[in-house]
C-alpha cells in the first residue's frame, strides 16, 4: 500500500473511533454537556470518514428515502407555530438542522468506513481462480495468485476496519462501565443531584441502552476469541483469503481486555437501573444467539451437500479417468462427521442462555435495579404509568394535525399538559416521535425505510454467513441487527439521544452498505475529464464538512459562556450574566431556548429583589417570545419580569393567557393568583388560589398563598 493509501487508512481508524467515542464524550464547562460535545465529535469523525478510503457506499434508495423524509418533516415544521426554532431544533438536544444531519453523517460514515469493499474485484479473482484450476495453464495459474493477492488485501482491509471497531468499542465501554461502577458506589465524577446520574451519557437509560449496543458488538469478539473456529474455508482464492483474515488469532491481551468490556458493558445495563436497557439487553442476546444458530444450521447443509456431491463425483466417469476426487468444502465450524456442528449449536444454546440468566440475576441482585423491575420503588411505578399518560398526550398533540406538530415541536404543543413541575419535550416513544414530527406520511415513509433495511441486512449476512461474500464481516454484520433490534425496542420507551443514536445509526450504514462504485479505465479524454469532476466534487464536499464541523464546535463553544450566565445570574451579578448571554447568543442568534433560559434566570433573580433582574427578564423573554412564542417557562419569566417592573396590568394579561394555554398547571395558577393580588383584586385571587389546590391539594406556595389571603 503507498504512503497516500496508509495515510487514508488511518484516517478511516480514527473515524471509527471518533464515531464510538462520541457516544460518551462531554464538555464539563457547558451549560448541557452531554449533547452538543457528541454532535461535534462525530462531525469530525464523518469529516474524516470522507478523507478516508472507502470501502462501501449507501444505496441510492437510502438516500431518496432519507430525502424524501427531509421533504416531509421540513414541511411539518414549516407548519408549525414556531418554524425559526423547529427548524434548528430545540435545546438541550436539537433535533432539527442542528442534530438531524449528524445522525445522518453516522450512517453515511458507517457505510463508508465498514463496507463489504470492493466485491466485484473479489468475486473477478474467484472466477479468475477457477478459470485458472479448471485450465491447468501456467498463465492462469499466476492469474489465480494474483487474484489471491488482491482478495487478501481487500480482506485484510476490511478486517482491520471491524478490528478498530471492535476495539474502539472496548475502550469505550470500559471508560462507561468505570464510570458506572463508581457512580453506583456512590461517588459523582461529574455533579449531579440525580439518584441514577446516567454516567456519562448524562440519563439513565441512554445508559443502559448504550451498554446493550457496546454488549452486541462484543459479544461475538469475546465468544471467537475464546472459541475461535476449527478450520478454514476453501473454494476459490478470494474465499481462503478471508477465512485467513477471519481466523487470525486474539492475542491474550487483546481476548483480556475485551472480555473485561464485555463485562462492564453488562455492569453497565445492570447498574443503570434501566427497564428499557435492559430489555433491550436482552434482546441483543436473543437475536445473537438466533443468528448463530442460523449459521450453524446453514453450515451442516453446505456441508452435507458438499459431502453428497463429492461421494457423487468420486465414481464419475472424470474423476475414474483422472483419479482425482471432486474438491468439497471444510467449514469452519463442521469437522468430520456430524458431531462437531451439534456439538456448536449446543454450545451456543448454552451460552447464550447462561447471558441471560446471567444478566437477569445481576439485575435482580442489585437491589436498586430490582426495585425497579419488580415495582418496588416509588420511581418503578410512577414511571411506567408516566409511560401511558405520555402517550394519551401524544394522541391529544396529533389530534387535528394531520402532519404532525414538527421537529421539536412537542413541548409546547404539550403546553396544556404542564404541571408546573416538568413538560414533556418528547413522547418516550419513536413511533409517536416520527407522528409528532411529519405525521402519518412520514411514519409510512420511515416504516418502509426500517423493513427494507431489515430485508438486505438480513440477505447480507445470509451471504456473509455462508461466505458468498466477505466473511470478515458476519460477525459484525450479526452485531448491528442484534444492537438495532434492541435499540428499537429500548425507543418504545425512550427517545432519541446522540448518546445512542450515533452507534446505531453507524450500525444502519453498516447493515445497508454496498460495494463502492470504481470508475472504469479508459484513455479518453471524457473519462479524464470524469475523473476531474469527481475529484473536484469530493473536493467541495470536504470544504462543506469540515465547515459544517466547525460550526458545531462553535455551538459547543457557545454552552460555556452559557453556563457562565446562568451561574453569574445565580450569584447575583446581573451585569456579568447579562454580558455572557450576550456573547452565546450571539453564537447561537436562532436559539429561542438561550434566550427563555437567560429570562428564567434573571426571573429567579427578580424574585429574589436583585436589582435590574427584572428589566433583564422582560428583555430576554421578548426575546425569546419572538423565535419561540407559546413557551410556558419563558411566559412565566415574562410575568415575573413584569411584576418587578409594576407593569401588573401586564403580568395578568400574560398570566390570564397562559393559565388557558396551560390548564394544568399548579404554578402559573399560582402566580396568575399573586398578580391578581397585586393589582387590588383579591376575589379572583382567591378563585385561583383554590383552582391551584384543586390541582395539588398540597403545593406549598398555594397553601402559603391560601394563608395569606385568609389573614388578610
Amino acid at each position: 500500500m503507498s504512503r497516500f493509501g496508509r495515510a487514508r487508512e488511518r484516517l478511516g481508524a480514527l473515524s471509527i473511533w471518533l464515531l464510538v467515542l462520541a457516544s460518551i464524550v462531554l464538555w464539563p464547562d457547558a451549560f448541557v454537556r452531554w449533547f452538543l460535545p457528541k454532535d461535534a465529535l462525530a462531525a469530525i469523525a464523518v469529516v474524516c470518514a470522507a478523507l478516508s478510503g472507502a470501502r462501501g457506499r449507501l444505496p441510492r434508495w437510502v438516500v431518496a428515502a432519507s430525502a424524501a423524509a427531509a421533504a416531509l418533516a421540513l414541511t411539518a415544521v414549516l407548519l408549525s407555530t414556531a418554524p425559526a426554532s423547529q427548524f434548528w431544533g430545540r435545546w438541550p438536544r436539537y433535533e432539527g438542522l442542528v442534530t438531524l444531519p449528524v445522525y445522518f453523517g453516522a450512517v453515511w460514515a458507517g457505510a463508508r468506513l465498514l463496507g463489504p469493499g470492493p466485491d466485484s474485484a473479489v468475486a473477478a479473482g474467484d472466477g479468475a481462480g477457477a478459470r485458472a484450476e479448471a485450465s491447468g495453464r501456467p498463465g492462469n495459474r499466476s492469474l489465480l495468485a494474483r487474484a489471491a493477492d488482491v482478495a487478501h488485501a481487500a480482506a485484510l482491509v476490511g478486517a482491520s476496519r471491524i478490528r478498530t471497531l471492535v476495539r474502539a468499542v472496548a475502550g469505550a465501554a470500559l471508560l462507561l462501565g468505570v464510570v458506572s461502577v463508581l457512580e453506583a458506589w456512590g461517588a459523582r465524577p461529574f455533579a449531579s443531584d440525580l439518584a441514577r446520574p446516567g454516567a456519562l451519557t448524562g440519563n439513565a437509560t441512554d445508559q443502559g441502552v448504550l451498554g446493550a449496543l457496546f454488549l452486541a458488538l462484543l459479544a461475538l469478539p469475546v465468544l471467537r476469541a475464546w472459541m475461535p473456529p476449527a478450520a478454514s474455508v476453501t473454494g476459490g482464492a478470494a474465499s481462503a483469503a478471508r477465512t485467513r483474515v477471519v481466523a487470525a488469532a486474539v492475542g491474550v491481551r487483546e481476548r483480556a481486555v475485551l472480555s473485561a468490556a464485555l463485562v462492564l458493558s453488562v455492569a453497565t445495563v445492570v447498574l443503570s437501573a434501566s427497564r428499557a436497557g435492559l430489555v433491550a439487553a436482552v434482546v441483543v442476546l436473543v437475536t445473537l444467539a438466533v443468528l448463530e444458530l442460523t449459521r450453524l444450521h446453514l453450515a451442516r447443509r453446505r456441508t452435507d451437500s458438499t459431502e453428497f456431491a463429492g461421494n457423487t463425483g468420486k465414481n464419475s466417469l472424470p474423476a475414474r479417468v483422472s483419479g482425482k476426487k471432486s474438491v468439497g468444502l471444510l467449514h469452519p465450524d463442521r469437522g468430520p462427521g456430524h458431531s462437531t456442528g451439534r456439538g456448536r449449536a449446543l454450545r451456543t444454546v448454552v451460552v447464550a442462555g447462561g447471558a441471560v440468566l446471567l444478566l437477569i440475576g445481576a439485575a435482580l441482585a442489585m437491589p436498586f435495579t430490582r426495585d425497579r423491575l419488580l415495582g418496588a420503588s416509588p420511581l418503578s411505578g410512577s414511571s411506567l404509568e408516566a409511560r401511558f399518560t405520555y402517550l394519551q398526550q401524544s394522541l391529544d398533540a396529533l389530534a387535528g394535525r394531520p402532519f404532525g406538530v414538527g421537529a421539536s415541536g412537542f413541548l409546547n404543543a404539550n403546553a396544556s399538559a404542564s404541571t408546573g413541575v416538568d413538560t414533556l419535550d418528547s413522547p418516550h416513544n419513536w413511533i409517536f416521535q416520527v407522528l409528532l414530527a411529519g405525521g402519518i406520511p412520514l411514519l409510512l415513509v420511515v416504516l418502509a425505510i426500517l423493513v427494507s433495511v431489515g430485508v438486505l441486512g438480513v440477505r447480507a449476512w445470509l451471504r456473509a454467513a455462508t461466505g458468498q461474500a466477505d466473511a470478515a464481516r458476519a460477525d459484525v454484520l450479526a452485531a448491528a441487527g442484534a444492537g438495532l433490534a434492541g435499540y428499537g425496542v429500548a425507543l418504545l420507551t425512550h427517545f432519541t439521544a446522540p448518546s445512542t443514536t450515533i452507534v446505531a445509526a453507524v450500525l444502519l450504514g453498516l447493515l445497508v452498505s454496498q460495494a463502492p462504485t470504481a470508475p472504469v479505465p479508459s484513455p479518453s479524454a471524457s473519462a479524464g475529464e470524469g475523473a476531474a469532476m469527481r475529484r473536484g466534487a469530493a473536493g467541495v464536499r470536504s470544504v462543506l464538512l469540515v465547515a459544517w464541523a466547525v460550526w458545531l464546535v462553535v455551538l459547543v463553544g457557545s454552552d460555556v459562556p452559557l453556563a457562565a450566565g446562568v451561574s453569574a445570574a445565580a450569584r447575583g451579578d446581573v451585569a456579568g450574566a447579562a454580558a455572557s448571554f450576550e456573547r452565546a447568543q450571539a453564537l447561537r442568534p436562532w436559539d429561542g431556548d438561550l434566550a427563555s433560559i437567560a429570562a428564567q434566570s434573571f426571573a429567579a433573580e427578580a424574585d429574589a429583589q436583585v436589582a435590574g433582574a427584572a428589566g433583564l427578564a422582560v428583555e430576554w423573554a421578548e426575546r425569546s417570545r419572538a423565535l419561540l412564542p407559546g413557551t410556558v417557562a419563558t411566559e412565566r419569566a415574562l410575568a415575573v419580569g413584569q411584576i418587578g417592573t409594576g407593569d401588573l396590568a401586564g403580568a395578568q394579561s400574560t398570566l390570564a393567557a397562559l393559565a388557558a394555554r396551560a390548564p394544568n398547571d399548579v404554578a402559573v395558577a399560582v402566580q396568575h393568583a399573586v398578580a391578581l393580588y397585586l393589582g387590588g383584586d383579591a376575589n379572583a385571587s382567591g378563585l385561583e388560589v383554590r383552582r391551584a389546590l384543586a390541582l395539588d391539594p398540597a403545593d406549598p406556595a398555594a397553601l402559603t398563598v391560601r394563608d395569606f389571603l385568609a389573614a388578610h
